[in-house]
């Protein structure tokens, strides 16, 4: 009986940690349509755009950390399908940070992508929405929260690099 819950323990343990991390057939590097490279490993991101090199650590998306305005790679199970992971890239603007009514909310730049979580073969392209003013609105007295942008995200399409 011990073995038993000992395997139940180590199998939800393997499950939550998984769940900080990007999936092996979407690790590699990357060009983007719109002329950025992107790198992906399981725990870090790096986004090289013309002006600049965002690093970013990959973790599980958690509430505290959206009401903090900390940057990042954040991961869960997609709500509706949990073969599939949310994927959030978060750049928080803070100056833009505002309260209300129990309601936080702030302009952050996004990436957005739907991972399958248990995608075995490494995938040729991959991809993602972007905008440079979404939304990270958060309701406080539920924990709940969300991630919105304008009427126009833009879809970047980014092709695995050969070695």
């Amino acid at each position: 009986m011990k073995n038993i819950k000992w395997l139940q323990f180590a199998l939800l343990a393997l499950a939550l940690g998984a769940c900080g991390a990007i999936p092996g057939a979407y690790r590699g590097n990357y060009q983007g349509s719109n002329g950025t490279i992107l790198k992906l490993s399981g725990t870090k991101g790096r986004l090289t755009t013309k002006s600049e090199i965002i690093n970013s650590k990959v973790r599980p998306l958690a509430f505290e950390a959206l009401s903090l305005g900390e940057p990042g790679i954040y991961v869960q199970p997609n709500p509706v399908n949990n073969k599939l992971l949310d994927i959030f890239w978060l750049r928080p603007k803070m100056n833009t940070r505002q309260e209300a009514g129990g309601m936080v909310w702030y302009t952050s730049e996004v990436y957005y992508s739907l991972f399958d979580a248990n995608q075995k073969i490494k995938l040729d392209k991959i991809q993602l929405v972007y905008s440079d003013e979404g939304t990270v609105m958060l309701d406080v007295p539920t924990g709940t929260w969300q991630v919105g942008w304008p009427a126009s995200p833009r879809n970047v399409t980014f092709t695995r690099l050969k070695k």
